[in-house]
């Protein structure tokens, strides 16, 4: 009979212990867990937002169609600008490597053409980036922009043309653009009457090839 006594004195003893552990855990520690958990949700929710952003920032920044090549581009130039367009020869490979700095490891295609008559100076380049490469062939093609610029032995009826030159990036395709045709009449008002002109030109050119490059 005491022995029974004791095993059940025991056995309560026990249990209360369990009991008040079990309460001082709950009213201690639940939070806790609970609260973790919510704030890595919202922190994963947050991060997941956060690269949907980033993934639409890439795409908005130049993805181009695929298929489309640099010839597709340069038609539709010559399409936006009609006699306007003033380059009609093209420029071999290795005239673009050891003039404009473009050398065959930088691209996978690429159209260019400048004037037959050397004393113009319209010229448009659109360079097919490898992967990688892009930043190469646009370094490339500002570093032969900036001896243009600083060249002070020009025609002075290219000046204007010069000063507009541009080089842009859409995706993968790097374009020079150097046009402006016929600026007799701007010649007569003033450089930057030429420049403006020019200007004008090159952004139809730049349009007409984005809209074909992300069609």
């Amino acid at each position: 009979m005491k022995k029974l006594v004791v095993t059940l004195l025991l056995a309560a003893m026990t249990l209360s212990v369990v009991a008040c552990g079990g309460k001082k855990d709950k009213n201690n520690g639940s939070t806790e867990p609970s609260t973790s958990v919510v704030e890595s949700s919202v922190e994963e929710s947050s991060k997941e937002e956060s690269s949907e952003v980033e993934e639409s920032t890439e795409a908005d920044g130049g993805e181009v169609a695929e298929g489309v090549t640099p010839q597709d581009l340069k038609d539709a130039v010559i399409a936006a600008l009609g006699e306007n367009f003033w380059p009609n020869m093209e420029i071999p490979a290795d005239f673009l490597e050891t003039t404009y700095g473009v050398t065959p490891d930088m691209y996978d295609a690429y159209v260019a053409d400048m004037p037959m008559i050397s004393a113009n100076v319209d010229t448009l380049i659109i360079v097919q980036a490898k992967e990688g490469q892009v930043e190469a062939v646009e370094a490339a093609l500002n570093a032969y922009r900036d001896v243009l610029v600083n060249d002070t032995f020009q025609y002075p009826s290219n000046l204007g043309k010069i000063q507009a030159s541009r080089v842009d990036v859409i995706g993968n395709f790097v374009c020079f653009i150097q046009l402006g045709a016929d600026t007799m009449a701007e010649q007569e008002i003033s450089e930057e009457a030429v420049i403006e002109k020019c200007q004008a030109d090159n952004q139809t050119a730049y349009d007409a090839i984005k809209a074909v490059a992300e069609q």
